[in-house]
Order: C-alpha cells, then sequence, then structure tokens
C-alpha cells in the first residue's frame, strides 16, 4: 500500500485542478499518479459538493482566461 499523500500536496493538486490543469500534468507536477489526483478531486467533492467544486473551477478556468490570476501564479 502507498504512503499517505500529505495533505499540502492535497491542497496543491486542488488549487491546480481548480485552475484547470489536467489530471496528467497535476500528477507529474506532483510526482503522484493520476488515479491519486481522481481521488483527491473526488475526496474534495464529497466535502463541498459537485456543483460547488465544479463551479469553483469554471471560475478558476475563466480567471486564468481572462489573465487575472496570472500575477499570482
Amino acid at each position: 500500500m502507498p504512503a499517505p499523500i500529505p495533505e499540502a500536496i492535497k491542497s496543491k493538486v486542488i488549487e491546480q485542478w481548480l485552475l484547470g490543469q489536467s489530471r496528467d500534468s497535476i500528477a507529474k507536477a506532483n510526482n503522484i499518479s493520476t488515479g491519486a489526483v481522481s481521488n483527491i478531486a473526488k475526496e474534495y467533492e464529497e466535502r463541498l459538493g459537485r456543483d460547488v467544486l465544479y463551479g469553483l473551477r469554471e471560475v478558476g478556468i475563466l480567471l486564468m482566461r481572462e489573465g487575472s490570476l496570472c500575477d499570482w501564479f
């Protein structure tokens, strides 16, 4: 069984996911499997609810497209 993923990595994964990054790029950037990325997103979906989580992702993607968040990252 693999070691548990630290909360700091989970937070970074969610941040990247909310900004519209692909599962593959998130996995590579954090040195975890694509399945782990999916599991982390699912865990947050269960906490927040699907509508809230996907709504936040849509906002994140729109802000990135507009360049509003580019100065932060």
